[in-house]
């Protein structure tokens, strides 16, 4: 009875102890949500928010959620960004590039595959969601 209930303490012990040890930043290393229908911002905090990334001017983020409303986030405490839908992106020194657009903490990229251009993330002048045409 004594070596069962050893046992069954050891293997609980297995899955339980690592676990301890996991930490926020494991986490938000492992998940990234993907951007199908909403695009995604993760706070500096680790606080992801779902909605819509209307624009981004003078270090300010312009984002839209349902539950939260308007938000004007400040871009530094942006840790990632991601959006589903074509975006607009002005790097300094290339001009305008067009695509779904990633930001890291370091880097921004904009589009997808292969045809996907990366810069550094301080040389981002400024982004608005919308498509090719003057409409959109």
């Amino acid at each position: 009875m004594n070596l069962k209930l050893s046992l069954l303490f050891l293997m609980i012990s297995l899955c339980v102890i690592p676990m301890a040890f996991a930490t926020d930043k494991n986490l938000e290393e492992v998940w990234k949500p993907s951007a199908t229908e909403f695009d995604w911002i993760q706070l500096t905090s680790g606080e992801w928010l779902k909605g819509e990334i209307k624009s981004m001017y003078n270090e300010s983020l312009e984002f839209d959620s349902d539950k939260l409303k308007l938000l004007n986030i400040d871009l530094e405490d942006v840790q990632y960004l991601q959006s589903f839908q074509q975006t607009s992106v002005n790097v300094e020194g290339v001009g305008s590039v067009l695509g779904k657009l990633n930001i890291s903490k370091n880097m921004v990229s904009v589009g997808e595959g292969k045809d996907t251009k990366k810069y550094e993330r301080l040389n981002l002048v400024s982004f608005a969601s919308g498509g090719a045409s003057e409409a959109d």
